[in-house]
């Protein structure tokens, strides 16, 4: 039998990946898009930079800032101008609650009176009177 360790490399064998298969060179992409996609994406395209574009600019930043400042003075405004209003309105609201209100405050204190005196009753049967 012949010596088996001599037809061995000396290193030992590694596969190697298997390589993705190279496309042919041709004018024409496998999958083409329609032409109306294309133009589709081209338009986002220009508007996406348009707006970085913009909002780049320090122009931007002052016109969202005067934005910002003329919604909150617009909504105070409007706010205060219904103040009076607001207040009669919750006046008149809050008074329609005052008897239901009253009552249940009354009920809980006499809860709490008869828990109380039933606790101050207990308390003296329970304690030792000396005359």
């Amino acid at each position: 039998m012949p010596n088996s360790k001599a037809n061995l490399p000396d290193k030992p064998y590694i596969a190697s990946p298997k390589k993705p298969p190279v496309p042919l060179a041709t004018s024409v992409p496998l999958v083409m898009k329609s032409d109306k996609q294309f133009q589709k994406m081209q338009f986002k395209k220009r508007l996406k930079r348009a707006y970085d574009r913009f909002m780049g600019s320090s122009f931007a930043h002052k016109s969202l800032l005067a934005v910002a400042a003329l919604t909150i003075s617009v909504g105070d405004m409007m706010a205060a101008s219904k103040g009076a209003a607001g207040f009669t309105k919750a006046t008149t609201e809050i008074s329609s609650y005052q008897t239901p209100v009253s009552n249940l405050m009354k009920a809980i204190a006499a809860v709490i009176a008869l828990v109380g005196a039933f606790n101050v009753y207990f308390k003296m049967c329970a304690s030792v009177m000396v005359a």
